[in-house]
């Protein structure tokens, strides 16, 4: 949740991740996205906290650390 409207990554017909926010989807899109990590790895999950939403994308080769917010 971010700003309490849902928020979550997808992955349709093996193609890219993208995100989709409050029922939309946006723009972006990732090779991969960082989940899962453990032994050290997991300080790069996704999180997040009420107005932000952090995490590492895959483009191209390259990982891109990537915040989202919702600011009034």
């Amino acid at each position: 949740m971010l700003a309490e409207k849902p928020l979550f990554f997808f992955k349709k017909d093996g193609g890219k991740v993208r995100v989709s926010y409050d029922g939309q989807v946006l723009p972006m899109q990732y090779d991969e996205v960082f989940r899962w990590g453990c032994c050290g790895g997991e300080g790069f999950d996704p999180t997040s906290n009420h107005w932000m939403a952090y995490f590492y994308g895959k483009r191209d080769g390259h990982w891109h650390y990537v915040e989202m917010g919702v600011y009034s």
